[in-house]
């Protein structure tokens, strides 16, 4: 189903865009940020979507400013996404 396939992809994602941050790998950043808000922007998670082109644009600049602030913010997004397609899935 293609929900679960996003939710397995999207916990991997999160993960990494987590260390790409604590690497400050501008490169890893962008491209999972990226990924993120193509895959959620799929699935009607718009929210998630502008958070991850926050980070990807962010990232591209290598602006750190902000990063963590919206990197926290595409975790919290990408989470709480997850969590509902797991309720949804086992209702």
């Amino acid at each position: 189903m293609m929900l679960e396939q996003f939710r397995q992809a999207n916990s991997t994602d999160l993960q990494e865009l987590e260390q790409g941050l604590r690497q400050k790998d501008a490169e890893q950043l962008r491209k999972v940020a990226h990924r993120i808000k193509g895959a959620s922007a799929l699935i009607g998670a718009q929210s998630l979507s502008e958070a991850a082109k926050t980070v990807e644009f962010a990232a591209k600049a290598s602006d750190w400013s902000q990063q963590q602030q919206q990197v926290d913010l595409v975790l919290k997004l990408g989470t709480n996404v997850n969590q509902f397609i797991t309720n949804r899935l086992s209702a």
